[in-house]
């Protein structure tokens, strides 16, 4: 079983393409009882989220076509993590929730916001754990942007953005690892405030290796990744000359 101090924070990789991507929470691979299935609503009826002072006015829900391209981005991403992700009308049972609201700040387009709560034993061994996120675009300085999440739109740039904290990524610029600033642009890895190569319609190569070394590209609790069945990981390199190192386990290494 986990630990407290494992669950609380992320397993880094050594790599700092990686691990200057890798926030704290949410930690998905340590869902209790064991599941590879995360659900997310549309649905702003029920099981909202509370005390947030940065949302300023009540979550109303996305459009039709903002929900259509969302789905868009949930398919990508379920085959890029091996995770199942499901939409669920009844937000009482969703984990992740998508909706519109007037976020503070005029210079934010976007939100994540994740909670997390764990039980353990005077051991420190983690009995359960739960988890929770709210994905906000903003509806009042960018809302026009934000109304149209369109592949190749910079309202859906923005989507993947808020759903890279979602997953588990932070920002490149931020906490005690950081990206070089040479290499801290969007071209790079969608968590960056600097943005590079035009609008983006996917992940970026850092972004992708991040993902792959939480998820393994099998999912929670699967043989891959963070918090694995086996202990194997997978370690994906980039445009550049890397070196990747395995362990003892059953890696994967991917140039």
């Amino acid at each position: 079983m986990a630990t407290v101090s494992q669950v609380t924070s992320t397993t880094l990789s050594g790599l700092n393409y990686i691990d200057s991507l890798l926030g704290n929470l949410p930690n998905w691979n340590y869902l209790t009882p064991g599941t590879n299935t995360i659900y997310y609503t549309f649905s702003t009826s029920a099981n909202l989220e509370s005390g947030n002072s940065a949302i300023l006015s009540k979550p109303v829900a996305f459009s039709a076509s903002q929900q259509v391209n969302t789905r868009t981005a949930m398919a990508y991403v379920a085959k890029l993590t091996g995770i199942n992700f499901v939409e669920t009308a009844d937000a009482t049972k969703a984990q992740v929730h998508f909706a519109d609201a007037n976020i503070s700040g005029s210079n934010t387009t976007g939100q994540d916001s994740s909670h997390y709560g764990y039980s353990y034993t005077s051991g420190s061994v983690v009995t359960k754990f739960t988890a929770s996120s709210y994905v906000y675009l903003d509806n009042a300085e960018w809302a026009g942007m934000n109304a149209n999440l369109t592949p190749g739109t910079q309202g859906y740039e923005t989507l993947l953005h808020e759903i890279g904290h979602m997953l588990g990524l932070k920002h490149s610029f931020e906490g005690s690892i950081k990206l070089p600033s040479t290499v801290d642009n969007t071209a790079h890895t969608l968590m960056s405030y600097t943005h590079s190569g035009g609008v983006h319609s996917t992940f970026s190569e850092y972004d992708v290796a991040a993902l792959k070394w939480l998820y393994g590209g099998d999912g929670l609790a699967g043989s891959l990744g963070v918090n694995s069945t086996t202990g194997a990981r997978y370690l994906a390199g980039t445009s550049l000359a890397d070196t990747l190192t395995g362990t003892a386990a059953n890696d994967k290494l991917e140039g």
